[in-house]
């Protein structure tokens, strides 16, 4: 489902937004576009805090983001999520995300939702919740689609280190994911919303405040029965059409955030959170052997605790020791009762993962020289993660692990008036994972650690109050994940314990524009090149194994105007053009699978009146090709658009109401060869506060 009333600011775009942005003065909202403020970054006491107007009632939020981000970057997009997001139709932050045309969702043959950005798959994607990094560590996949919406208050995607220096390597970007606060907000908030058919989300939350602790606890469920196909579905000999084979769905999340600030000098914070969940997989459309298979159960969770001390005028040290938890099993079945298990086919396959790391950082900020104002810092962090996985019966069969270890220093150097130059170096060492059952992946033959260097810069000049330009360039690297090297398939795959890193070279350029009070333009136009990709290879007799490869060639142009045309009418309109190819084959002309070369994003909101909001957001996305796993070929899926829409109604200060439809048009398409999308889908929804 399409996030419809999100602000999408890339920095630099004008105007003031009728929404907050995610940074700013410490202490403060900053204004996107407004050049004559400094840089937008976390303040040396830990916060940020603003207010905004949605229309259908106010709310407050502050930011936690570790690391700097620049608001003046026409490359970094900052999403200010709408309180509460189900008004939108956006479930999980991979909704959120499809109202940026540089990410592609998909919808996989597990039942699961990857995202692309700029072409990187999920696995060169890096995802950070509060300074936690996200990726399961097995297949190194953020699960951006199981992160409940309902959690956030913002995000901020960077393309390279030297916007926003991650805690993680990451070879195509990052997203940086801002958790609701402790101790902001009603005292009591409950929303709730229901499809037609048997399907919705419910979620309540609790805020509060006692001397110098806040604290935050919500909870919330989402459910479904199945969801809807497009009326213009063609039945296939495994889908007839109506309600989609086993989409069925059900999780439950909780979170809880603390907070304790004695004093400016100190401030201390916990967060923990969780979801479990269980639901069906829908069979893949064109096979001819339609699969069984359910998630009966799916959990993750994650928990940090956070340290933030100012040593001085100019010093300030931050440090954070965090866990990730991940347990599930995905059972195949007989047939569509799934209550027995007789053939050979049907298994149980059990994932248990676990990481836990700690990093701290050291800051020297808004230092004065001859040249300009200084900032400059240096992280060191530690990880490790381990998976098993379990048959039917008995003790783990697969056990591997690995440890990355890495130091990261940056630099900003800002002369508040024409210029301003972001530097970051970083270095890691991912100490080689090994398998406890050599029958299924033996250790690596090499024992060295591998070694890992990131390098990023970006010039942003500022020649006017109205214009800003920006180039950057960055060496970025991705270790393989523990499935990449450790998973076997007995008679068909072998395990790769030796495979190496992907690296990247990228270089972009960038520019805004504040055309007038109520229009802004901006460009953002990059080229990156990838080396060593790791792909599935044939090796003879049947086996395949992957293995480090060719290079990958992934470039294009991203425009977007923000139009303020009067106080009660807005929109937003995106573009992108990619690029995806790879270098030195005869297939070097192709497009990659799954990289469409057209995608566009707009919405629009109107407010004729202060208790009235009419939205509506349409998306279009260009022909792509696709892999038909069955039949081992690539076909083309064709382009589609599909249209959401709004209407929010506030008939008191503490009460919501509203109607959204998702894919409107009702459009039958596919994002991944054999799994169609969700058709037309009502929903009623309604908000309550105490204050």
């Amino acid at each position: 489902m399409t996030g419809m009333l999100l602000v999408a600011t890339p920095s630099g775009a004008a105007g003031e937004p009728s929404e907050p942005v995610l940074s700013g003065e410490p202490g403060g909202a900053g204004v996107a576009g407004d050049s004559s403020e400094p840089v937008g970054s976390e303040d040396s006491e830990g916060a940020g805090e603003g207010t905004g107007q949605s229309g259908l009632g106010s709310y407050t939020y502050e930011y936690e983001l570790h690391a700097i981000t620049s608001e003046r970057s026409p490359a970094a997009v900052q999403l200010a999520v709408e309180d509460p997001p189900a008004r939108s139709g956006a479930a999980s932050v991979a909704d959120l995300l499809l109202s940026v045309p540089a990410f592609t969702v998909l919808s996989d043959a597990r039942g699961e939702r990857p995202v692309l950005y700029h072409g990187f798959d999920g696995r060169d994607l890096g995802v950070e919740v509060e300074g936690i990094p996200l990726p399961m560590p097995y297949d190194g996949e953020g699960r951006l689609a199981e992160l409940p919406s309902s959690w956030v208050s913002g995000l901020v995607i960077t393309p390279d280190p030297a916007l926003a220096d991650p805690v993680m390597p990451s070879l195509g970007g990052t997203v940086f994911v801002q958790l609701r606060p402790a101790g902001e907000g009603p005292l009591l908030e409950m929303e709730g919303e229901h499809g037609l058919l048997h399907q919705g989300r419910l979620q309540g939350r609790h805020s509060g405040q006692v001397g110098d602790v806040r604290w935050l606890v919500g909870a919330g469920v989402d459910y479904r029965d199945a969801w809807p196909l497009s009326q213009r579905f063609e039945p296939t000999t495994t889908e007839n059409g109506g309600l989609r084979t086993n989409s069925d769905r059900r999780t439950e999340d909780l979170l809880v955030r603390v907070r304790w600030s004695p004093s400016s000098a100190l401030d201390l914070s916990a967060l923990a959170g969780g979801v479990d969940g269980a639901w069906g997989v829908p069979p893949s459309t064109a096979d001819e052997d339609p699969r069984r298979w359910r998630f009966t159960s799916w959990r993750a969770g994650l928990a940090g605790l956070r340290l933030r001390y100012r040593l001085a005028s100019h010093w300030s040290l931050r440090s954070q020791v965090w866990t990730t938890q991940y347990h599930n099993q995905l059972d195949s079945y007989d047939d569509l009762s799934f209550g027995t298990q007789d053939t050979p086919g049907a298994f149980h396959s059990t994932h248990r993962d676990m990481g836990f790391g700690a990093w701290a950082q050291a800051d020297m900020e808004s230092v004065d020289s001859p040249i300009g104002s200084l900032d400059t810092s240096l992280r060191l962090h530690f990880s490790h993660f381990t998976h098993q996985q379990r048959p039917d019966s008995g003790s783990p069969i697969t056990g591997v692990k690995a440890s990355v270890a890495s130091a990261s220093y940056r630099l900003t150097l800002d002369s508040d008036s024409f210029w301003r130059v972001l530097l970051h170096l970083g270095l890691a060492a991912q100490i080689p994972g090994d398998a406890d059952d050599p029958a299924n992946g033996a250790a690596p033959s090499n024992d060295d650690p591998d070694l890992g260097w990131s390098a990023s810069t970006v010039l942003q000049l500022f020649p006017h109050s109205a214009w800003i330009a920006e180039f950057g360039a960055a060496h970025t690297y991705r270790f393989p994940t523990l499935k990449e090297r450790f998973s076997a398939v007995t008679g068909s795959t072998l395990a790769a314990p030796d495979l190496s890193m992907e690296r990247a070279w990228t270089v972009r350029l960038g520019a805004s524009w504040v055309a007038a009070s109520w229009l802004a333009a901006r460009l953002s136009v990059f080229d990156a090149e990838v080396f060593d990709l790791i792909e599935v290879v044939a090796v003879g007799e049947g086996l395949q194994q992957l293995q480090n490869t060719g290079r990958v060639r992934l470039a294009g142009v991203e425009l977007g105007l923000d139009l303020e045309l009067f106080s009660q009418l807005k929109a937003d309109l995106g573009y992108s053009y990619l690029l995806a190819s790879r270098l030195g084959t005869s297939a070097s002309t192709e497009q990659l699978p799954y990289r469409p070369r057209h995608q566009a994003f707009s919405s629009l909101t109107y407010s004729p009146l202060h208790w009235l909001q009419l939205g509506i957001a349409a998306r279009a996305v260009g022909s792509q090709e696709a892999i038909d796993p069955y039949h081992t070929r690539t076909i083309r899926l064709g382009p589609f658009a599909r249209l959401d829409a709004r209407v929010g109604l506030a008939p008191a200060s503490w009460l919501d109401l509203w109607v959204s439809a998702s894919n409107l048009l009702d459009a039958a398409y596919q994002t991944d060869y054999g799994f169609p999308e969700p058709g037309r889908q009502i929903f009623i929804g309604v908000a309550g506060r105490i204050e």
